[in-house]
């Protein structure tokens, strides 16, 4: 599992006590090792959100947000593995298991109307018994941060949309080009512009 980010953590009562680096996601086989060396500096209690995040290091510029906040070990390694899913698995798999997991939510509302109306978009087929294995298992804020976090992801691709096409396409000239009516038919390699 590569690395997504980055973190330095410190104490936030206790600067003295020095800072460190934790890569995330933390592999299983580390993880005790990192909560020890974290408990050293009475940091990485499960619980709280004892550590400060002095400088974040990922491609996921949306995690720069997280600077100069207090963050729980635990949370930072859900959020990282949950963005390693992108990579390792495409955007099309991962916004169906999200948009899955917002359609099997007992309370969608506990989410805002703008990540409702995003899981309507990729396509769910009705199914009762098998749907609920495609979820993740995640509070209402963090399944609306993962949601934002893999839009933002995927807008920064800068892929084409309705919003490209100058004029009237009843008038334009479509003879010796490649017209994609939907994005999501082509492979993700090909989703670049430039592609």
């Amino acid at each position: 599992m590569s690395d997504v980010l980055k973190a330095v953590l410190s104490h936030p009562q206790h600067p003295e006590y020095g800072q460190v680096t934790i890569s995330f996601p933390i592999p299983n086989d580390q993880y005790g090792q990192t909560i020890k060396m974290l408990q050293a500096i009475d940091l990485g209690f499960s619980v709280n959100r004892d550590c400060k995040v002095n400088k974040v290091e990922s491609p996921y510029s949306v995690l720069d947000v997280i600077e100069d906040t207090l963050v729980n070990v635990d949370q930072l390694d859900y959020l990282a593995k949950r963005l390693y899913c992108l990579e390792a698995y495409g955007f099309k798999r991962v916004c169906f298991v999200l948009s899955n997991t917002l359609n099997e939510m007992a309370q969608p509302r506990l989410v805002s109307e703008e990540v409702r109306k995003w899981s309507q978009l990729p396509w769910v087929p009705p199914d009762g018994k098998r749907n609920r294995q495609f979820a993740v298992e995640a509070s209402a804020p963090q399944l609306e941060a993962l949601i934002r976090q893999t839009r933002t992801a995927y807008q920064a691709l800068g892929l084409f949309g309705p919003e490209h096409c100058a004029g009237d396409p009843s008038k334009l000239d479509y003879e010796g080009k490649v017209l994609v009516l939907s994005p999501g038919a082509l492979r993700e390699s090909h989703w670049s512009p430039r592609d």
